[in-house]
């Protein structure tokens, strides 16, 4: 098996355009193509910083005002919030009627799925502060980690070369 032959993950929106979308055969929409998003600019250590400020600007106790408990929750109530705008996503895809707080197209639904995951990023960001952690070194390792589990040489390294 050839890299062009290896299934890679879907991307949609402005980093690339998946089978559906690009017109092509049903059939073939299970050798899913990626476009790496242009470089947004960000680090990790830029979103933890900025976001410890934002929330200690939000929550007078600052990142303590919440236990580890109170952060996963707000995590939770994100991802769920994403699952909903997946299933919106689905029924445009089906064309099944939506009424009420519904997407206008799949381009609005990609974008508002995309906000709820960064929602979720967010806060495993803070649920990491709050524990102590880095949350770059924690998808480090474990993307590393299943890596090794699965016998997959992909592996990330931190840029700092830790």
């Amino acid at each position: 098996m050839t890299n062009e032959d290896t299934p890679r993950p879907k991307a949609f929106g402005p980093f690339g355009a998946g089978a559906q979308d690009a017109g092509e055969d049903p059939a073939q929409m299970n050798k899913v193509r990626f476009t790496p998003p242009p470089t947004a600019g960000m680090t990790f250590t830029e979103l933890s910083s900025t976001n410890l400020q934002r929330t200690q600007r939000w929550h007078h106790g600052g990142l303590a005002e919440w236990s580890v408990n109170d952060w996963l929750v707000a995590l939770g109530g994100e991802a769920g919030e994403a699952l909903n705008e997946g299933k919106k996503l689905r029924r445009i895809e089906c064309a099944i009627s939506q009424h009420g707080d519904a997407p206008e197209d799949i381009r609005q639904a990609h974008e508002r799925i995309m906000d709820e995951i960064a929602d979720v990023v967010i806060y495993a960001d803070l649920i990491a502060t709050r524990l102590g952690y880095r949350l770059e070194d924690a998808i480090v390792r474990k993307f590393n980690a299943t890596s090794v589990r699965e016998g997959f040489p992909e592996r990330l390294m931190r840029k700092d070369g830790l």
